[in-house]
């Protein structure tokens, strides 16, 4: 099992000129504050910086726009994790990239390598693909917005109820990763079987109901009147989208004048800073003048002066950043035209290949008498070959993988595990006073049903629950717990204090606890950690040129624009 504990955590932001460094070294860490101190914005960055989904950041903190670096270590190996705008980077030890992209999926990817975690599953085409980066952190996060309503739910887009109990199974130890990959397998055979049984089923009633149209149709020809008719509609809707096209077409050029141009500003503004930074070294060296070796033009060379050169880097910064993000809209905006034209085109050929038809042919209605509703039936033919294979194939591979949990499934592990899962939970419910059930048997993810006062004291008891089990079993690794706002609605002083000394005490071996609260309550024990914020925003700036620097070392060691 890998031990990750988080250091350090940095805010900057190149726009507003505002910093924070926030130091985690320790075993627990209270973020203290009132609202709109940042506290949210803090704790729903240390897993967002990694690539984790947060439904909603709060109102005027926007991570887009934001770099956040955050320093943690893997069994006492530091690293650290870098976001900036929709950019991910992992850095290693010595502040080399490890991994650098702006793909969620690609993400996944690297930090599946760092921490050794080689979890899939597998989509309804049965395609092998990387689990969602927040189903990695699901375990160690109850978010203030959706957390507190049921245990690790405080991420989106992390998959279906499905792919989130094969990952709770596999954490808490209860299948080996054999079976969880088999498992997900399994899941995706099943449904793509259900897909393909249904569109087989969708094709009968389709021909079903052709068949009875054609047979039911007379075999009088078009007059000539009507087929001119005919094929002058046809004429005008090829007009029409060729003049779409068109239009298409003009934005296509303006957009790819516009790539063009910003792309050619991001080169020259990478040169300014090249040239900024040799006309700065070159002042520190000299004194009183400054004399330009192409025209012999003579500047004084004063601390004013040298400032201003450091302020224009740092607008040439920000813009870099400015048009990196407006590029990487323009290219969306030219894949989806060029999409769009693409299947304007594609209507245009069908059309007039139609049209071609019906002037050899003389009538459409000749055409599909004799050609169409022979190639229909040609069609429908080769498509029920096509399902009858296709389901013929999922079944035998469903009950080959049937076979294959059988060999893996280990029941008697299952029911230890429950059975534990089950007096831990009840164990805590009575130490945090919950109103859990106590009779009944609860099983691994299923959904709280408490409500009112009692429903956080669950959620904390079904949430430190699990960690215990994975701790116990051996998950494949342990993250810090992170906590936002225990102070729920109908929670009472006394509740909370209790429920934070639960969280301090039952934290599990080695980790880390970091929990956010507004209001004086007092955290108990050894290497506790207190961050006071009491500005109106988390960042300042007085802070911004330590934190700036810092990023741009790394920077200026590794950055590669795209």
């Amino acid at each position: 099992m890998k031990n990750i504990r988080f250091k350090e955590i940095l805010f900057l932001s190149y726009k507003e000129k505002k910093a924070k460094r926030i130091s985690l070294d320790s075993d627990v860490v209270v973020i203290k504050g009132g609202n709109g101190t940042g506290k949210s914005c803090l704790l729903k960055s240390l897993y967002g910086v990694f690539g984790a989904l947060i439904d909603k950041y709060p109102k005027g903190w926007n991570p887009y726009f934001i770099v956040a670096l955050l320093k943690f270590q893997i069994d006492g190996v530091t690293h650290s994790a870098m976001r900036i705008g929709k950019d991910f980077y992992l850095l290693n030890p010595d502040n080399t990239y490890f991994s650098e992209t702006n793909s969620l999926e690609d993400q996944a990817t690297a930090l599946s390598m760092l921490f050794g975690l080689n979890l899939y599953y597998y989509s309804d085409q049965s395609q092998k693909k990387r689990l969602p980066v927040g189903c990695y952190f699901m375990p160690f996060y109850i978010d203030q917005d959706s957390g507190w309503q049921q245990p690790w739910s405080s991420f989106t887009q992390v998959g279906n109820e499905q792919v989130k109990r094969n990952v709770m199974l596999y954490y808490t130890g209860v299948v080996n990763y054999d079976y969880y990959l088999s498992q997900s397998h399994l899941m995706a055979l099943k449904s793509e079987y259900r897909r393909w049984r249904n569109e087989k089923d969708i094709q009968n009633n389709f021909i079903s109901i052709i068949r009875e149209k054609l047979q039911s149709k007379n075999t009088m020809s078009l007059t000539e009147d009507a087929f001119k008719e005919e094929i002058g509609v046809f004429v005008t809707k090829i007009q029409d989208l060729k003049e779409k096209q068109n239009k298409i077409l003009k934005e296509l050029e303006e957009l790819y004048y516009d790539k063009l141009f910003k792309e050619s500003r991001v080169a020259s503004l990478h040169a300014n800073i090249k040239a900024i930074e040799d006309d700065f070294s070159y002042a520190i060296q000299h004194e009183d003048l400054l004399i330009c070796p192409v025209c012999g033009a003579q500047t004084e060379n004063s601390a004013l002066v040298r400032l201003g050169m450091n302020i224009d880097k740092e607008d040439s910064r920000e813009l870099i950043v400015k048009y990196k993000i407006e590029l990487d809209e323009i290219k969306r905006k030219i894949e989806r035209a060029n999409q769009k034209s693409e299947e304007l085109k594609q209507q245009i050929e069908e059309i007039e290949a139609l049209v071609s038809i019906k002037k050899e042919e003389y009538t459409l209605k000749e055409y599909l008498d004799n050609k169409v509703i022979e190639k229909l039936h040609e069609l429908f033919n080769e498509n029920e070959q096509e399902f009858e294979a296709n389901i013929e194939r999922v079944e035998g591979n469903i009950q080959e993988e049937e076979e294959k949990l059988k060999s893996l499934k280990g029941t008697n592990r299952l029911k230890v595990i429950l059975d534990d899962f089950n007096a831990c939970l009840g164990a805590y419910s009575k130490e945090l006073g919950s109103s859990l059930n106590k009779n009944k048997s609860h099983n691994l993810g299923e959904k709280i049903q408490g409500s009112g006062s009692s429903h956080p004291k669950e959620t904390l008891a079904y949430f430190f629950t699990y960690l215990t089990i994975m701790h116990k079993y051996s998950t494949p690794i342990m993250m810090p717990v992170v906590i936002d706002e225990f102070k729920q609605n109908g929670t009472t002083d006394q509740s909370i204090d209790k429920m934070i000394e639960f969280a301090i005490n039952h934290r599990p071996k080695d980790g880390q606890v970091i929990y956010s609260i507004s209001g004086d309550y007092s955290a108990t024990g050894n290497n506790v950690k207190t961050v006071s914020l009491d500005g109106e925003t988390l960042m300042n700036e007085s802070e911004y040129e330590s934190v700036r620097n810092e990023v741009d070392d790394i920077l200026n060691k590794n950055f590669r624009l795209k």
